[in-house]
C-alpha cells in the first residue's frame, strides 16, 4: 500500500485516493469537505452544509443570493502554511487571487528589537527561496516592504534587486504612507536600485495619515499618470495604535465603519480603488461574509478584499458573483471600562504564552480570532494608563 493521494475540487480537499491490493478506492476520510452533486435547477449540496478544514469548523454559506458590485481579491502571507505555502499560492492565483508576501508586521516582536531583526532577515531569505520554487510565484505576487528610511526597508529594496531580472514582482504595499512626497521618494529609491514593479500600492494607517487622506489623495491624483498607483489600503491595526484607540475596532462596529465610508468616498472621488484591511475573525465566515456585503454597498467602484488564511480567501471568492443579504446596522461599542481592562489583560496574557518563534501575532484558540502585535502594544499601554490612574 502506497501513501494516500490527496484529492481537490477546487480549493477543497475532498478525500483521498488510497492504492491497496484491490486497486484505486476513493475514501471521503475526516477533514473532507462536502461534495455538490449538481444538476441543472439544483445547485444544494446533497450532504449537511458543514466541513472540517483542519482544525477548524467552516461553514459552507449556501448560494448568493444578492448581486455584489466588483472586488479582488488579496491574500496576505501571514498566516500561512509552512512548506506548504508554494502550492497554496499557486491554487489561489490560478483563482485570480493576488498574494503578497509580508515582509513587516508579520515579524514585528514588540518587546524584542534583536529578534525582530532576525526574523525580517530570515523572512528575506524565505522570499528569495520562495520565488525560485517551481509551484510560486505567478504575475501578479507582490512584497509588502518595510516604511521608507527604515534600515529594514533599505534591506527590502537591496533584497529585491539582488533578484532581478529573474523575478519581478508585480506590486508592493508601501506601509506609513501620509503624503504623496513618501510615494514619490520611494520610487526615486527604487529606480536607483533598479527595483521595477507595475504597482505600489499607498498604505494608509497612520492617525496623520487617515486625517490629510485628501491631501494625500490630491497629491497621488495629480502626479498620475507618473506614479504607478491604483489602489490604496486602509490599515486598522496600525490606526487604532497610533490614536491610542482601547479596545481595537471590530468590524461590526459603528465608528469603523464612518471612517471605512470616509476614507472609500474620498479615495474613490480621486479615481484610486480601496483595498480593505484585514479581517481578524479567522473561523467567522459569516461575519466576513457581511464585512463584504458592505463594502458592496458603499463602494461604487471595484475594491479589493484582504485575506489572512485559505478560509477567508474561499470565502471571497465564494461570493465575488454575490453576497448574503443586507445586514443590519453597525452596532455602537459597549465595552464597560471593566471590560476594557479585562480584555487588555487577557490579550497580554495570550501574546505572552502563545507567540511563536517565528512571528509576532498569536491566534486565540477560544474564538480563532487573529491578534496582531499591535492590539498586545496597546493593551499594554491600557494597562499602564489605568494603573497609574488609579488614586
Amino acid at each position: 500500500m502506497t501513501d494516500p493521494l490527496a484529492v481537490w475540487l477546487g480549493d477543497d480537499r475532498v478525500g483521498e485516493l488510497i492504492l491497496d491490493r484491490r486497486g484505486f478506492r476513493f475514501h471521503r476520510g475526516r477533514g473532507a469537505a462536502p461534495l455538490t452533486v449538481a444538476v441543472e435547477g439544483d445547485e444544494e449540496p446533497v450532504e449537511p452544509r458543514t466541513a472540517h478544514n483542519g482544525r477548524r469548523k467552516v461553514t459552507d454559506l449556501g448560494p448568493p443570493v444578492t448581486a455584489a458590485s466588483s472586488f479582488d481579491v488579496l491574500h496576505f502571507s501571514t498566516v500561512f502554511p509552512g512548506r506548504a505555502l508554494p502550492r497554496l499560492i499557486r491554487r489561489i492565483e490560478s483563482r485570480g487571487v493576488q498574494v503578497v508576501y509580508d515582509l513587516e508586521d508579520t515579524h514585528w516582536i514588540p518587546t524584542d528589537a534583536g529578534h525582530t531583526t532576525e526574523l525580517k532577515h530570515r523572512a528575506r531569505l524565505d522570499l528569495a527561496e520562495l520565488l525560485e520554487s517551481p509551484f510560486a510565484t505567478g504575475s501578479s505576487f507582490g512584497v509588502k516592504v518595510n516604511a521608507l528610511g527604515t534600515d529594514d526597508g533599505d534591506r527590502d529594496i537591496a533584497l529585491l534587486a539582488s533578484l532581478l531580472p529573474r523575478h519581478r514582482l508585480h506590486a508592493i504595499i508601501l506601509p506609513k504612507v501620509e503624503s504623496a512626497a513618501t510615494v514619490a521618494a520611494f520610487l526615486r529609491v527604487c529606480e536607483a536600485a533598479g527595483v521595477t514593479f507595475e504597482e505600489v500600492v499607498p498604505l494608509i494607517e497612520t492617525t496623520g495619515g487617515v486625517d490629510r487622506v485628501d491631501d494625500l489623495l490630491q497629491g497621488l491624483a495629480k502626479a498620475n499618470p507618473r506614479l504607478p498607483v491604483r489602489r490604496i489600503m486602509y490599515g486598522a491595526n496600525d490606526h487604532c495604535l497610533d490614536s491610542g484607540r482601547w479596545p481595537f475596532w471590530r468590524q461590526d462596529e459603528r465608528e469603523f465603519w464612518e471612517t471605512v465610508r470616509r476614507l472609500v468616498g474620498a479615495i474613490e472621488a480621486h479615481g484610486f480603488g480601496y483595498v480593505h484591511t484585514p479581517f481578524a475573525g479567522l473561523q467567522a465566515t459569516v461575519d466576513f461574509a457581511v464585512v463584504i456585503q458592505r463594502l458592496t454597498t458603499i463602494c461604487e467602484n471595484r475594491f479589493t478584499i484582504s485575506t489572512l488564511d485559505e478560509a477567508q480567501t474561499t470565502t471571497a471568492l465564494r461570493y465575488r458573483d454575490g453576497v448574503p443579504s443586507t445586514p443590519g446596522a453597525p452596532r455602537d461599542a459597549s465595552l464597560s471600562d471593566g471590560e476594557a481592562l479585562a480584555l487588555a489583560h487577557r490579550v497580554v496574557k495570550l501574546f505572552e504564552e502563545r507567540r511563536g518563534r517565528d512571528h509576532g501575532f498569536v491566534i486565540d484558540s477560544r474564538d480563532g480570532r487573529f491578534i496582531p502585535p499591535h492590539e498586545y502594544v496597546a493593551a499594554l499601554r491600557h494597562i499602564e494608563r489605568r494603573t497609574s490612574a488609579r488614586p
